[in-house]
């Protein structure tokens, strides 16, 4: 993901060069990319630190949570940065982007949603609570 991240701001910078800070559309795009990463590398960090000290069965809920959190974000990412790639390429330069943005997503799986969420639904309306 950061490697994305780190792509598409090269490749923002050098079509922009100095005017970079008036592409305000381009920089609300890295800005929403680099908000994502950290939202889902802070969700997984936080919950396997609970899964160490807890245990996994104790800490489910965090588990499901973050499941979900890094699925939704994953989805938000994508359009973000397809959304990015088509308003700074062209030609085979934007086809080039759109590769590399295909072979970094293929990594995650987008399975399961609707369980994933009705499994935290699940565990919410049991506990009568909506923390974890």
């Amino acid at each position: 993901m950061r490697y994305l991240l780190l792509l598409l701001l090269s490749e923002a910078l050098k079509v922009a060069k100095e005017h970079i800070v008036h592409e305000q559309e381009a920089l609300m795009k890295l800005s929403n990319l680099a908000i994502g990463l950290y939202a889902m590398e802070s969700a997984v960090i936080r919950t396997e630190k609970a899964v160490r000290k807890n245990g996994k069965e104790n800490e489910q809920l965090k588990v499901n949570l973050t499941e979900l959190v890094v699925d939704l974000t994953m989805r938000e990412v994508r359009d973000e940065a397809t959304q990015l790639i088509n308003g700074i390429a062209t030609g085979k330069k934007h086809k080039a982007l759109h590769y590399e943005l295909q072979t970094v997503m293929s990594d995650f799986q987008y399975e399961g949603t609707f369980t994933k969420t009705r499994r935290v639904a699940d565990s919410l309306i049991e506990s009568d609570r909506y923390t974890c």
